[in-house]
């Protein structure tokens, strides 16, 4: 109610403070840091794997699937 007595009887004051505020806004912005591409390190594991004589079944069941569950599991905890 207060806010609204004020606007009423004081209307520059109101347009005065909202400006205020918006040229505190453009200047915050405009001081703000802005990148376009952000440095962002993803971790990531690359495992080539070969069978000699074997087709891409046997090797990815006997050779890619175990490699890539010991690498994909959480880490050991220190006690």
């Amino acid at each position: 109610m207060w806010l609204t007595n004020v606007s009423i009887r004081r209307p520059i004051f109101i347009v005065m403070f909202v400006l205020a505020l918006v040229v505190l806004g453009l200047q915050s912005r405009s001081r703000m840091p802005r990148e376009l591409n952000p440095k962002i390190d993803m971790p990531y594991v690359t495992i080539v794997t070969t069978y000699a004589g074997a087709g891409p079944n046997e090797i990815e069941t006997l050779v890619s699937e175990p490699i890539e569950k010991a690498v994909t599991s959480p880490p050991h905890r220190c006690a």
